[in-house]
């Protein structure tokens, strides 16, 4: 059932009149026209949330509204047919906020996280709330992490840089470095790691080998075998170029020229 209290004065057009509003869980008060909220009103829901901006065929519509939730979130930014869509600001009330693209009432899309519990942010791509795709993640120490997220974790493709210099370009599952990459000290050194769920396996110094020299397209790569035959790279295994942005696995050399294998890029960058 729905309750109207109407006050206004003579000669009123229909879109000037100021109403309230109750029903069973909500109280508005604002204008309408013909019969349903139009213009501009505040509208309060049951639970204490409040939103105060533009009312389009009955429902929260605008470009730069504002919503104080119960919990004590506010949100301020784009409504269409009363959800949040398009780009706003969502604020916690530990000093969390959020600024970026909503879809149907879910963080979805793109956008930045402030978190001030270590006053760790991330820039990047979101789905329903959670890290997932690409984003770059700082923390006030130094440290940094562009690549792929999935479902919060650092997961596919990544560069991971510590505070002291030093980085790790290669592969994540879970959180943990998994597959193959390149550790960079932060003197410049450089060896070809692989890992198994965080825990290394194998490490190779990136320099090349004088007895297996390996060119490809003019770079330098480094390849070792007992095979190599007249100081050239000779026989399968991993390549890996000597500047660290690209590996070779199981590949087959004859005489310093690849005849098989897949060269996989690590050199993969992250805007922010």
């Amino acid at each position: 059932m729905v309750a109207f209290s109407l006050s206004f004065s003579g000669n009123a057009r229909s879109q000037d009149v100021e109403q309230e509003l109750s029903r069973t869980d909500e109280v508005y008060e604002g204008s309408y026209v013909n019969g349903v909220r139009e213009g501009y009103g505040k509208l309060t829901y049951e639970d204490g949330s409040v939103y105060e901006g533009e009312f389009a065929n009955d429902l929260p519509s605008g470009n730069d509204e504002t919503m104080l939730f119960a919990d004590g979130r506010r949100y301020q930014g784009t409504f269409i047919e009363g959800q949040m869509q398009g780009y706003g600001t969502l604020e916690w009330p530990n000093g969390d906020v959020y600024v970026g693209t909503f879809n149907a009432n879910a963080i979805t899309g793109t956008g930045t996280f402030f978190w001030q519990n270590g006053n760790v942010s991330y820039k990047g791509t979101i789905e329903d709330g959670k890290l997932h795709g690409l984003g770059v993640m700082l923390w006030p120490d130094g440290r940094r992490y562009d690549g792929a997220f999935r479902q919060n974790e650092r997961h596919g493709f990544g560069i991971y840089r510590n505070a002291d210099g030093s980085s790790y370009r290669g592969f994540f599952e879970s959180n943990r470095r998994h597959g193959d990459g390149v550790f960079e000290f932060a003197e410049g050194l450089k060896e070809f790691q692989q890992w198994n769920s965080g825990v290394l396996v194998a490490r190779t110094p990136l320099a090349e080998v004088s007895r297996c020299r390996l060119e490809i397209e003019g770079l330098r790569w480094m390849f070792e075998s007992d095979e190599c035959i007249n100081g050239l790279a000779h026989g399968t295994g991993t390549a890996v170029r000597l500047d660290g942005l690209a590996y070779i696995n199981n590949g087959r050399f004859v005489a310093g020229h690849m005849v098989s294998g897949i060269i996989s890029s690590l050199a993969g960058e992250v805007s922010d």
